[in-house]
């Protein structure tokens, strides 16, 4: 596909504030499975999705952005195609689904 190979890739746990306290979400007690942010810094809104292990014990984050048509619900069950790539921001590298479609 043209893309050099990373060394080392993490996909960070999807986090949120709760009573105060900043927590893992868990697929046994957060059934999201869409979610969105807005940054005000960036004015931007992100797009992310729950991925669960082969053992089901465990989701991780990925962020998507649409190559077209409207995002989902909060909340919608969704399937995601599309690129695995990276970007920078702010410093950052950070890792995207692009040209993403949705079922």
């Amino acid at each position: 596909l043209g893309f050099k190979r990373p060394e080392y890739v993490h996909t960070a746990a999807i986090t949120k504030k709760e009573n105060g306290n900043i927590r893992k979400l868990s697929k046994r007690k957060d059934p999201e499975a869409a979610v969105s942010y807005y940054d005000e810094a960036t004015d931007t809104t992100y797009y992310g999705c729950f991925i669960t292990d082969a053992a089901q014990c465990c989701s991780q984050g990925l962020e998507y952005r649409l190559s077209e048509g409207d995002y989902p619900e909060d909340d919608d069950e969704i399937t995601v195609y599309g690129v695995f790539d990276t970007y920078t921001e702010g410093g950052n590298l950070y890792v995207v689904i692009s040209d993403a479609v949705l079922e």
